[in-house]
């Protein structure tokens, strides 16, 4: 086994920090929503519980490539293009958070699969069986 103490890049730690605070400012947003506006909320319940799972989805993701796990960043960029696709089918390309969203997970997906990522998430593959 090997004693070296692996270094987290950079980019995994900033995208997933990132992801981590924004994710929960959405969920605390959606709440606030629940509470102060539940007319909007019964309006958009379909898209709040897309976007609510969405949220707790990429969390989840982000954490998990903060603790050295593979998977957490292919569940990352899956649920990135998951939801590009939705913002894609819904809203339509002229919209210009449906470019923001795919520019950030083409962004993202380049830098978490940059050989340093690739190298910090290679122990985890090995541990696999």
């Amino acid at each position: 086994m090997n004693d070296e103490v692996k270094t987290r890049p950079f980019s995994v730690t900033f995208i997933s920090w990132l992801t981590i605070i924004g994710g929960f400012a959405g969920l605390i947003y959606f709440m606030y929503l629940l509470v102060s506006a539940p007319e909007i909320i019964n309006m958009m319940i379909g898209n709040v519980i897309v976007l609510g799972g969405v949220s707790i989805l990429l969390i989840y993701a982000s954490i998990s490539m903060l603790e050295g796990k593979n998977w957490g960043r292919h569940l990352y960029i899956g649920v990135s293009i998951f939801f590009g696709i939705i913002l894609l089918l819904t809203d339509g390309i002229e919209d210009r958070q449906t470019i923001i969203s795919i520019v950030r997970t083409a962004i993202f997906a380049f830098f978490l699969y940059r050989p340093n990522a690739n190298a910090y998430f290679q122990d985890d593959l090995q541990k696999s069986p």
